[in-house]
């Protein structure tokens, strides 16, 4: 795709997904803003809940403990669920 958009046109794309982002982590960031919202109307008084409180970990962030160390180790872990041949 990039070999096809000239750089002014990816910059304007840059610009718009800085305005209007789009995408699962957007989706995840509205989703816990009305989480947040009706749990603070609706939950425990005294209790007071975050976005943060909502959102999932992100496992690209350094030292988040979902991280997995490598590729490798993301496909063994998938792999795992599954039972070997023969099993």
């Amino acid at each position: 795709m990039l070999d096809s958009i000239t750089g002014a046109q990816f910059a304007g794309w840059a610009a718009y997904y800085e305005l209007e982002p789009w995408g699962e982590q957007a989706a995840q960031g509205r989703s816990a803003v009305l989480h947040t919202l009706l749990a603070n109307i609706w939950g425990k008084r005294g209790k007071r809940w975050k976005v943060a409180d909502w959102m999932p970990p992100d496992p690209a962030r350094a030292g988040s403990p979902t991280a997995p160390a490598s590729l490798s180790d993301r496909i063994k872990a998938a792999m795992s669920r599954f039972p070997r041949s023969g099993e």
